[in-house]
C-alpha cells in the first residue's frame, strides 16, 4: 500500500478536490439508480483510502472522515430509493 501513498503524495491537492467534487456532484445530478451507483463507488474509495491511512490520521479528524462516508452513503441509498 506504500506504493499507492507515494503515487497519491505526488498529485495536485486541488486537481484531486476538484475532481472528488465533480464525482460528487455527478452522482447527485445523475437521476436515478445511476447517480446512486456512482456514490456508492466514490464512497467505496474513500473508505479504502481512509481506512489505509487510519494510524496516521490524527483522531481529531477521525470523526471528520467518518462522517463524510456516511454521508455520501446516505446520499447514495437516497437516490437508490
Amino acid at each position: 500500500m506504500t506504493g499507492v501513498f507515494a503515487r497519491l503524495s505526488r498529485l495536485n491537492p486541488t486537481g484531486v478536490f476538484l475532481a472528488t467534487l465533480l464525482v460528487v456532484l455527478l452522482g447527485l445530478l445523475i437521476p436515478g439508480p445511476a447517480g446512486g451507483v456512482i456514490l456508492l463507488v466514490l464512497a467505496a474509495a474513500v473508505t479504502a483510502l481512509a481506512a489505509a491511512a487510519w494510524r496516521v490520521t490524527s483522531p481529531s479528524l477521525r470523526p471528520v472522515r467518518i462522517a463524510m462516508v456516511a454521508l455520501l452513503i446516505v446520499a447514495a441509498i437516497w437516490k437508490l430509493g
